[in-house]
């Protein structure tokens, strides 16, 4: 028999579920394509008709659905397509079904209030920031039989644990990469806004960006590591010539770029509002784009004369920004300069 999938108009016991059939070399299946219904509670059936409940389609969508809190799943959902739960603001508990093998993309971004969640054994695959934006999000415990994921102080990674894929937006405190850990997802620590401590294992070899970590104020990096450096909390590469990040949360207001350093990285001081002066070396040679953006403390600036290069939008978002001083010779990335609105001053 040929694979199809058909709408189904009327069923016996659908309730406020809109479904499809679909026929597979494998059989029938039903996946759950919308919610008509206003509960707070949404369980969705194990099967309708006989046919078996395997999929929660991506048109099933519960964006903006203000009203629930709670949803179970049941036995038999293998799939939970892109963005099913998105913006469920009210949304306070799930349960997930051990035969649970996929969650799309963005499934549960922006989910407020939840705080806990437990993922199933049968797990073998996690699109993309399924969990960004769960800014109330602790802990993600991952069943101890599952082959592909792993959680500690509910941090999910790896089953090795050698990659860090996603830590709680809620989390608070300090935390202390695991020695084992040699990479970090990307945006595995975007929006962390209660973290305020980072401790870099000897084995970390991949650098990210802590964006939207506003309380951070201090990353510290284990003296064995070959790849990168800290000093006073600023996160360095090895040799100390690169500065990749300045903790947005550290609250000095003026800060000494040391002598040493060539390189100043993408969005390196993003969001550092507290920093309301920093002094160059002469011997910096290049700022890399967004490097500055949203320093709304910063008021002037000057730049070495040997500055070779600026990046796009270096400076975007300065709003207190009134003057950059710099030397003609510098030369600037495209619309780098885009979004400043002071004016530049030539040393030459």
């Amino acid at each position: 028999m040929p694979n199809f999938k058909a709408r189904i108009e009327e069923m016996e016991g659908m309730g406020d579920f809109e479904l499809s059939l679909n026929q597979t070399e494998n059989g029938q299946a039903i996946t759950v394509e919308y919610y008509n219904g206003d509960s707070e509670e949404i369980i969705v059936p194990t099967s309708f008709n006989g046919i078996p409940v395997a999929a929660i389609g991506s048109s099933f969508t519960l964006s903006s659905r203000e009203k629930i809190t709670k949803i179970i799943l049941p036995e038999g959902i293998t799939s939970i397509d892109s963005h099913v739960f998105l913006d469920c603001i009210n949304l306070i508990g799930i349960t997930l079904p051990n035969s649970l093998s996929s969650i799309g993309r963005y499934a549960f971004s922006r989910c407020e209030k939840l705080t806990k969640i437990m993922l199933p054994k049968g797990l073998v695959h996690i699109g993309h920031d399924i969990f960004s934006g769960c800014s109330s999000l602790t802990e993600i415990i991952v069943d101890e039989n599952n082959p592909v994921y792993a959680s500690d102080k509910g941090v999910l990674f790896d089953k090795n644990m050698t990659t860090i894929i996603k830590y709680p937006q809620g989390k608070k405190g300090d935390y202390s990469i695991p020695d084992t850990v040699v990479e970090i997802e990307d945006n595995a620590f975007d929006g962390c806004k209660e973290l305020t401590r980072i401790i870099f294992p000897p084995g970390l070899i991949d650098n990210e960006n802590f964006f939207g970590c506003e309380q951070l104020a201090e990353i510290i990096v284990n003296g064995n590591n070959p790849e990168f450096s800290s000093i006073d909390g600023v996160l360095f590469d090895k040799d100390g010539k690169d500065l990749f990040m300045y903790p947005p949360g550290k609250d000095n207001t003026e800060y000494h770029v040391p002598d040493k350093v060539i390189k100043i990285w993408c969005s390196a001081f993003n969001e550092c509002k507290n920093l309301t002066n920093i002094i160059f070396p002469e011997g910096l040679k290049n700022i890399e784009a967004g490097a500055f953006n949203d320093c709304e403390g910063l008021t002037a600036i000057t730049l070495p004369m040997r500055l070779l290069y600026i990046g796009k939008k270096a400076f975007n978002g300065c709003s207190n920004l009134k003057t950059i001083t710099l030397s003609r010779k510098t030369k600037t990335g495209y619309k780098a300069f885009e979004g400043f609105s002071g004016q530049l001053v030539y040393r030459d």
